[in-house]
């Protein structure tokens, strides 16, 4: 049983400890420098803010890594089993997945649960902080990142939370983050965002046009009156896409996909 809370009080400590530590080192060549140059006491030796790579993350932000972290769990990126980058292309190996394993379809929903929808990714994520931190405190930890996204007088459920960060800022954070070339790729049916969901860049295929559709034809069905129209349009978006049945080609890079399958996904302008 781990408490999130505790672990990122005991990072903090860690990287306080390494920024004294380089405002130090710092310091040390700043002198050397001003003795060489013959500049003692006519230049400060003190480390600018500037001067020190490592900065210290507000809860949020650590919080935010956490979260983009199971997110990367869930879609195979990573595993709980093994350290670093497990799939980024390549071959698929099941076996790397024991603990967490990810979803199979390439494809989480936002809020899936509202229309009975497996893979809801809010759900995943709280499964996942389960299975690292313990279940015994499952609840203090997702209050915890609930109030860490957004404040101590949040509205809701911890998962409602989880719902309207991922429908709100996520995409925003990952498309800065990997400047304008998201591996994470938003499927959005439209304004209303009837239908909203993540697919995973390096694990898309053929399939993973059709598991969309599936799961848009899934959610219209129990969906109410004023959204189905975006949803049945949306639908016919993906239909012309698999018609066309664009190809996949990693080595073109993230844009050149991007745009062949852009129809369905959000836009990438609107996420600076």
């Amino acid at each position: 049983m781990i408490l999130i809370e505790d672990c990122l009080k005991e990072f903090e400590k860690k990287i306080s400890a390494e920024i004294e530590a380089q405002k130090v080192r710092q310091k040390r060549i700043n002198e050397i420098f001003a003795n060489a140059y013959n500049l003692d006491g006519i230049v400060s030796t003190e480390p600018s803010e500037k001067d020190i790579g490592i900065k210290m993350k507000d809860i949020r932000s650590a919080v935010s890594d956490l979260i983009s972290y199971a997110v990367g769990c869930v879609f195979g990126r990573y595993s709980l089993d093994f350290e670093g980058l497990i799939f980024a292309g390549g071959e698929w190996d099941e076996e790397k997945y024991k603990t967490f394993p990810p979803v199979k379809e390439n494809i989480v929903v936002l809020a899936g649960r509202k229309y009975g929808l497996k893979n809801d990714l809010s759900l995943l994520v709280s499964e996942f902080i389960k299975t690292v931190f313990g279940e015994e405190i499952y609840e203090e930890n997702m209050k915890f990142i609930a109030k860490a996204l957004s404040g101590d007088s949040y509205i809701g459920s911890p998962l409602a939370v989880l719902d309207s960060y991922f429908l709100k800022d996520f995409y925003k954070e990952h498309v800065r983050a990997y400047s304008g070339r998201p591996i994470y790729w938003a499927v959005s049916s439209g304004r209303a965002k009837a239908f909203f969901g993540y697919i995973y860049y390096h694990r898309i295929d053929q399939d993973t046009i059709k598991y969309i559709k599936a799961f848009s034809l899934s959610a219209a069905e129990k969906a109410e009156e004023k959204k189905k129209n975006e949803l049945y349009a949306f639908i016919e978006r993906i239909d012309n896409i698999i018609n066309l049945n664009p190809s996949i080609d990693f080595d073109a890079g993230i844009m050149y996909n991007y745009n062949n399958l852009s129809d369905f996904l959000a836009g990438l302008d609107r996420q600076f």
